[in-house]
């Protein structure tokens, strides 16, 4: 999550420019301090990382690190990585979309898509899923989850109604739309509504409404653990220990709430599109970046995040998977940035304080300088 400030990774030496118009046009971007932000994050553990920046015509991307530790492989701009809980932001999308179209309605409650599924169901709307504001524990909150993978059973799959029985079994936080607690729980029974509402999967709903209608060429809704084509691998950093490749993880960990895999340019395209009113009415996009309260300087949107950096406001998303943290986020100027770091920590971190704080200095820079 992207709370107290935008959190977590990107890298290292013989980081590079962009080519063709990237490099010639990046004079009046902040190339400089990025790349020492990037070098930074590198040098205090983060394997590698990507920043992409696009301001109107002009835009600017660089890579540090590495990609991958054994065989070592230079990190590169157009390599796809697991962009995590940015993947609600489509979900939200594509829900806005089906609600234009008159195939659910946000104020409908979860008991009648899916009777028993959830306690309170038939208190609790789709606004309130979308919004965070349905008081469901996030399943990420217990154990069991992540079990199989510490074990080494990379391959195993969860159902998606398995991760909602885990939220579910820890009861409820609070009475629906009373408060706002942040659950990936919420954009699973999503997915499962998407899918009843169209009688399709959400893969290729997301690839029809979405990756084909925008060009987005690199990005898909995985089913299989691997990804395809060229990529970054994904490392868990713990202290004292040496990187451990978690790449191979299964998707169906995190589901609707966070597998969608991209590259920043793609991910550029997709935020760039919806919030400049591309795929959503005015009115369902006004509603979506409206959302609910904030919590520690953020608001929960629709789907989307709303915060401050010291030079305006910005909505985007941010994401934490297994070996991979990114944020995009658009400025109110319409300056939009893209990063990503392949490597996590059990705290949601990218590395390191150190590390860290160069990843936050990173996305200040991108946006504001």
């Amino acid at each position: 999550m992207l709370l107290g400030g935008l959190a977590a990774a990107v890298a290292l030496a013989g980081c590079s420019a962009g080519t063709g118009t990237d490099a010639a046009q990046a004079s009046e971007l902040p190339a400089t301090q990025v790349r020492k932000d990037l070098n930074a994050m590198v040098e205090n553990g983060v394997p590698g990382g990507i920043i992409y920046i696009r301001d109107g015509k002009q835009t600017f991307s660089a890579a540090a690190g590495d990609a991958e530790l054994k065989p070592q492989r230079r990190m590169k701009v157009g390599l796809r990585y697991r962009i995590a809980s940015e993947t609600k932001s489509m979900v939200s999308t594509v829900v806005f979309q089906l609600a234009e179209e008159d195939k659910l309605e946000l104020s409908g409650n979860v008991e009648d898509w899916f009777p028993g599924l959830v306690q309170n169901g038939s208190e609790i709307t789709l606004r309130d899923l979308l919004t965070h504001q349905s008081g469901i524990p996030d399943f990420l909150a217990s154990d069991r989850p992540i079990a199989p993978y510490l074990a080494g059973h990379f391959n195993h799959v969860w159902t998606p109604k398995q991760l909602i029985g885990f939220g579910t079994d820890l009861g409820t936080n609070f009475t629906p739309g009373k408060h706002v607690a942040y659950s990936n729980t919420n954009y699973t029974i999503l997915g499962l509504i998407i899918q009843k509402a169209t009688r399709n999967s959400l893969g290729a709903e997301l690839k029809s409404r979405i990756f084909r209608p925008l060009g987005m060429n690199r990005s898909s809704f995985p089913a299989s653990p691997n990804i395809s084509g060229s990529h970054a691998n994904g490392y868990l950093i713990q202290k004292g220990q040496d990187p451990m490749d978690v790449t191979g993880i299964s998707p169906s960990y995190y589901w609707g709430a966070g597998s969608v895999i991209s590259t920043v340019t793609d991910m550029a395209d997709f935020y760039d599109a919806l919030l400049e009113g591309d795929l959503l009415s005015p009115a369902s996009l006004a509603e979506m970046k409206r959302g609910g309260p904030s919590r520690k300087g953020v608001g929960f949107g629709a789907g989307l995040f709303h915060g401050k950096l010291e030079c305006g406001e910005f909505f985007g998303h941010d994401g934490a998977v297994p070996g991979y943290f990114s944020t995009a986020l658009k400025m109110e100027d319409g300056r939009t940035v893209v990063a990503m770091a392949n490597s996590l920590t059990f705290s949601d971190d990218v590395g390191s304080p150190k590390a860290t704080a160069a990843w936050e200095r990173l996305i200040e820079d991108a946006a504001c300088e």
